[in-house]
């Protein structure tokens, strides 16, 4: 074959050539795309709506607890009792609490019928023993009598060997008569009992019906 015989080649068309070059535009682009997600700055506010969002995909997690709790419904109503339970076991004991205070305690006490004293005289009208020390409300009571009118008659209750009270009195005319009254809180203790002394100047006479009562605090 001669070369004027050779065939002559065909050039593409310009309608093939755009085409390819499409082509290969939309996969570069589609590459591009692929390098870089889209994030939320990319999104225009409001245009995102639930046909976006695939069904089921949203858990609690995802949402704001003000929506939660508008997800929740109305309480039922209240179920029956249930039934009793068994009893629990048996709580250990508890450590004994502090003791209380005494309850009432019987006095001691003590009375006297009559006993004379002379001018001059001291004289130990009662005594009540104290079975153990401790502190008393000591009260004691007596009536004395004058034979002269210048009588000076001085009692004084003792406890724990001590004085805790004293009474003076005078008469005012020949037999003369008048009750007494001494009280104290007082210590005593088997050695230094409770005891009554009276004693008479300048005249006679006699402390009758005496009584002595003491009551312990402590």
């Amino acid at each position: 074959m001669s070369e004027s015989e050779a065939p002559r080649r065909r050039l593409p068309r310009p309608a093939t050539v755009l085409a390819a070059i499409a082509i290969f535009a939309a996969l570069a682009g589609t590459a591009t795309a692929a390098k870089g997600l889209i994030n939320g700055k990319q999104i225009k506010p409001g245009t995102i709506t639930g046909k976006q969002i695939k069904k089921k995909s949203l858990t609690l997690n995802a949402l704001n607890d003000a929506t939660v709790s508008q997800l929740r419904g109305n309480p039922g109503p209240k179920g029956e009792t249930g039934a009793k339970g068994e009893a629990g076991p048996k709580g250990d004991k508890g450590d004994a609490g502090p003791q209380g205070p005494a309850g009432i305690v019987a006095p001691l006490s003590g009375a006297d019928v009559s006993e004379n004293v002379g001018n001059g005289e001291e004289k130990l009208v009662l005594s009540v023993p104290v079975p153990a020390a401790g502190t008393f409300v000591v009260n004691a009571k007596a009536n004395i009598f004058a034979v002269q009118a210048t009588t000076k008659v001085e009692c004084r209750l003792q406890a724990g060997g001590t004085d805790v009270d004293f009474v003076q009195w005078t008469a005012s005319a020949a037999n003369s008569r008048a009750p007494i009254s001494l009280q104290a809180v007082a210590v005593a203790n088997p050695a230094g009992p409770l005891r009554l002394f009276c004693s008479y100047d300048e005249g006679n006479g006699s402390v009758f019906e005496t009584k002595l009562a003491a009551i312990p605090v402590s």
